[in-house]
């Protein structure tokens, strides 16, 4: 609601967070009976979520609204937390 989204992209976004919320859930379940997950793999992939779905709000015309800024922060701090670096800034240990 806060993000000002016609209610159709609303109802679709929440049931592609919800796909991808359950798909954490499960991963979780995995760990805790102690079948081997890829991790950093898995949290990779999740971090396509974010970015996929904000290049899609922009492209309907959702450009510079906080939810596009929010989702793409999130998608860096993913792959941040899995030990990756965005972008070819001098601060990144990855920079040329």
């Amino acid at each position: 609601m806060r993000a000002g989204l016609p209610e159709d992209a609303r109802t679709e976004l929440q049931a592609r967070i919800s796909h991808v919320l359950d798909d954490a859930r499960f991963t979780r379940e995995r760990l805790s009976e102690g079948i081997p997950v890829d991790v950093t793999g898995h949290v990779l992939a999740g971090s396509d979520f974010p970015g996929n779905l904000a290049t899609q709000l922009r492209e309907h015309g959702i450009r510079d609204a906080p939810i596009t800024r929010r989702l793409e922060d999130e998608a860096r701090a993913l792959i941040r937390s899995a030990g990756g670096a965005v972008g070819g800034g001098s601060g990144s240990s990855s920079a040329p």
